[in-house]
């Protein structure tokens, strides 16, 4: 007597019997993966793959889509590459995807953009910021120019004796250094000093604001903490020679000098953290992450810490100063963490970094230094000294110029709805404002 198939199928005995069993086996076996499997498991699945796919099974059916719909983790991770905040809602990340992925098209193609070109009447631009109202730009001139995003000129703050090299803003108050020693506080809507900040010795190189505290490092080798009444705080000692760069959180600074040596501080109270690997020349960049910590030098090297000082890396790809580090990060089990760092510099060289293995991901080679570099909507923004570039940040791959064979680059700034590049043409220091202009309002089409 025949025996009967666990699953209660007939076994076949001709040749089109096994065919019409292989349709009922495979029918029997099929998983309706939204019914079946648990939403940590299916947000797992889905989490490796495109939103084209995720699409198509979108258009499955509606017990689909809402399933798909409502797995938090996994448009919490969708959320990842645009460095998004974390949300509390499906339909939070949902619509803030489908806006970044719809302003980074709208970026790519260019078709949505407002320009404008502003003369600054200084004689060059040492830095530049933007507010949710201003463009603003200093310079060796003595003189900071505010402008509007649509490039009306707005005002002059005057009061500096020397050159403006660094200054801040929360918004309210713009925060200035200077090479005549001081720092000074301008309410910007009135373009008044507030306050004036005297003690260091030589230039203020750099300045961070957080809360309400001003963080100044000087070439007198110390970094003086003060509040917005012009108390200094605190003098945190440690460098011996120029404070180049500083990084910033609510609980460390970090600053790196030209004696090489990069020192994390508790910024608050005064003290001093750890003494990170130090560098063989001047240190140029430095960025804080939350468990992660880079230095970029003139020794052409970029040293890859853990927050507790343990060196985890030595990256080696540069041949000349490292100036500009970023920071990519990414979200596992709820929490952000550093995944990538990208660096570059006076060689012309662009490195993207997996911070866990250290392995290199990608160079992309200028030949120009690379004067300044940000990101914006997983999109590259890369100036050097005559053009200003766009690149895929995940690949790395070209995507077009925003700027092309102008006398000089100084800087590229930007947050999403805008970029915008200071430059020099005929000797004439400039400022554009490149603005999307692209409704998200309408419905949007996306491959999602």
């Amino acid at each position: 007597m025949r025996q009967k198939h666990p699953l209660n199928i007939k076994m076949p005995e001709t040749t089109e019997d096994s065919v019409l069993i292989d349709k009922k086996l495979a029918k029997k076996m099929r998983i309706n993966i939204c019914k079946e499997v648990p939403n940590e498991v299916l947000s797992s699945i889905l989490m490796h793959m495109g939103f084209t796919q995720i699409k198509k099974m979108l258009l499955v059916s509606k017990e689909y889509l809402n399933k798909i719909r409502n797995c938090y983790f996994l448009w919490k991770n969708k959320c990842e590459p645009y460095g998004l905040p974390f949300l509390r809602s499906n339909t939070e990340f949902l619509s803030i995807i489908r806006k970044n992925k719809y302003l980074k098209q709208s970026w790519k193609k260019g078709t949505d953009e407002r320009r404008c070109c502003v003369v600054t009447n200084q004689t060059d631009i040492t830095q530049m910021v933007s507010t949710d109202k201003y463009v603003i730009s200093s310079s060796d001139d003595q003189t900071i120019k505010i402008f509007s995003y649509n490039g009306i000129y707005i005002r002059t703050l005057i009061g500096h004796l020397g050159g403006v090299w660094c200054f801040c803003s929360d918004g309210k108050y713009l925060i200035s250094g200077s090479t005549d020693k001081s720092i000074r506080i301008w309410d910007i809507s009135t373009g008044w000093t507030i306050k004036v900040l005297t003690g260091h010795r030589s230039t203020v190189r750099c300045l961070k604001i957080y809360e309400k505290l001003i963080i100044s490092g000087s070439r007198d080798s110390d970094i003086r903490v003060w509040n917005y009444e012009g108390d200094c705080l605190h003098i945190l000692s440690g460098h011996s020679a120029s404070v180049r760069c500083m990084d910033i959180n609510d609980k460390f600074l970090l600053s790196g000098s030209y004696d090489g040596d990069v020192i994390l501080w508790d910024y608050k109270n005064g003290k001093t953290i750890k003494k990170m690997a130090r560098h063989s020349n001047r240190v140029y960049s430095v960025v804080l992450g939350k468990n992660y910590i880079a230095s970029g030098s003139q020794d052409a090297t970029i040293n890859l810490s853990k927050i507790d000082g343990v060196l985890i890396a030595v990256l080696r790809s540069h041949r000349l100063v490292v100036a500009w580090l970023f920071l990519v990060y990414g979200i596992k089990e709820e929490l952000k963490y550093e995944k990538y760092i990208i660096t570059s510099g006076a060689d012309g060289l662009v490195c993207k970094w997996d911070i866990m293995t250290g392995n290199l991901i990608y160079k992309i080679s200028e030949n120009e230094q690379i004067t300044s570099m940000f990101v914006i909507c997983d999109l590259l923004i890369v100036s050097t000294v005559y053009n200003v570039k766009m690149y895929d940040l995940k690949s790395g791959k070209f995507i077009r110029f925003l700027k092309k064979n102008v006398s000089g680059v100084y800087k590229v700034i930007g947050n999403d709805r805008n970029i915008i590049i200071g430059f020099s043409e005929d000797v004439t220091p400039n400022i554009e404002i490149i603005s999307n202009i692209v409704h998200l309002n309408k419905k949007i089409k996306l491959t999602l």
